[in-house]
């Protein structure tokens, strides 16, 4: 990935030219002839309001199909020091530490799409009631346990559905299908900023006006609630 920043002139339209140069060789080079300049940003904007984890701000990631993404925080105050954090189920996966500004230049967030192997092996199961009676004829009925989920899709989202009932029925298995089975990895990403060194303090006039921000919140929150 390469960024080229003009600070805050405009840029003149037109093509540009990116050049690579380096100490080493051979140096790096494309893995592809068309480099990829078209993509899909998004821009968020908050305030920040001190609290005792000093969290500059934390967003959840729903991943509906795997991909590469870049990302990028810039501060109002440009001396702030802050570490920029992706975390996967509150594991830290990777981080950068900036002051004013810091960026993770690529991280591959991974859908929660079950793996095709066992989508596969869901559909022999499903599709072999006849082997299934003549292999309990054949070992004597050995019997196991599975897990198994009804009347829910697979969410392309990446959240998983909340309070859905999840059947638990008594199957028998060949042993062929239980060596195919493959657990599920379940991805909870989360993108967070934490300030440190105490370096964002805020003058009375803006803690007063974070008061104010957050009276509103509760005030709308007490709004929508029945």
């Amino acid at each position: 990935m390469a960024e080229a920043q003009t600070g805050d002139l405009p840029v003149a339209a037109g093509k540009w030219r990116l050049r690579l140069i380096g100490s080493s060789s051979p140096l790096p080079t494309l893995s592809r002839e068309t480099v990829n300049n078209s993509y899909s940003t998004k821009e968020v904007k908050e305030y920040y309001a001190p609290n005792e984890k000093h969290i500059l701000f934390r967003y959840s990631v729903k991943v509906s199909a795997s991909h590469i993404a870049t990302v990028q925080v810039q501060t109002s105050r440009l001396d702030v020091f802050f570490k920029l954090q992706v975390l996967d189920s509150e594991e830290e996966i990777v981080s950068t530490v900036g002051k004013g500004h810091a960026v993770i230049p690529a991280f591959h967030f991974i859908s929660n799409e079950r793996p095709l192997s066992s989508q596969s092996s869901k559909g022999q199961i499903s599709q072999s009631s006849s082997a299934k009676k003549e292999y309990e004829t054949a070992a004597g009925k050995k019997k196991g346990f599975v897990a198994i989920q009804k009347g829910v899709k697979s969410s392309r989202a990446g959240s998983v559905p909340e309070s859905q009932p999840v059947m638990e029925e008594e199957i028998v298995l060949p042993p062929a299908l239980e060596d195919n089975a493959v657990p599920q990895l379940t991805h909870k990403y989360i993108i967070q900023a934490v300030v440190l060194y105490n370096s964002w303090p805020l003058t009375e006039s803006q803690l007063l006006f974070i008061q104010a921000l957050r009276e509103m919140e509760k005030n709308e929150i007490k709004g929508m609630s029945p």
